[in-house]
């Protein structure tokens, strides 16, 4: 009886084992399978290379034409009204389709990476981590003009929306200096001979 007994007790301790090695293996798998690949800036989306090109256009024609930009490698997530913008470019003749839109919405519900940036000239990145530690400070202005000099520029960058052919490009811009000196620009591009160039821009907000 006694064996018996010690039998099944080692039968129920080794289903209990093994069944709670299935559990384990069972969420490692589980975990490994819902996670996306992460870049080194620990966001688990980079920018694909087809917006970088577009917003690499936007900073080239206005970065090296200016004093120090300091460009935040974290792309913006501000839910600006995207339509009323698009009702100024149209009244100026510049409308923007609406699949343009519809996926800079769709785009801009989360962060992502920028990349592959550092070279332009008068551009110094910060990371969103460094830049929110900053401005969490009263000093915070003071500090960064202290760091990067009395004209330097901080500029947010967002996700770039395409239309169905990829031929136009929409995007915006935060532009600061101050604590009451920055403003919001929304900017359409489009696909001329192979380069992005600018075709409009409307004011979003400003202080």
């Amino acid at each position: 009886m006694r064996k018996m007994i010690t039998a099944y007790r080692s039968g129920s301790v080794a289903r209990v084992r093994f069944g709670a090695f299935l559990i384990v293996v069972t969420l490692l798998a589980c975990t490994a399978a819902g996670k996306e690949p992460r870049n080194q800036s620990g966001l688990q989306c980079s920018l694909p290379i087809d917006e970088v090109q577009v917003l690499i256009s936007y900073l080239k024609s206005t970065v090296e034409a200016q004093s120090v930009t300091v460009l935040v490698t974290t792309t913006d997530t501000a839910d600006i009204d995207l339509d009323y913008a698009n009702l100024l470019l149209a009244s100026k003749g510049h409308g923007t389709p609406p699949e343009a839109r519809q996926d800079l919405k769709r785009k801009s519900r989360r962060g992502c990476a920028i990349n592959d940036v550092s070279e332009i000239r008068n551009l110094r990145l910060i990371s969103k981590r460094d830049s929110d530690a900053m401005f969490r400070r009263r000093s915070g202005w003071a500090d960064f003009h202290s760091r990067y000099g009395k004209d330097a520029h901080l500029v947010t960058l967002s996700r770039v929306g395409f239309d169905s052919d990829k031929k136009v490009a929409l995007f915006y811009v935060t532009d600061g200096l101050g604590w009451m000196a920055g403003s919001c620009y929304l900017y359409v591009f489009e696909l001329n001979t192979g380069k992005w160039v600018k075709k409009s821009e409307t004011p979003v907000w400003s202080t």
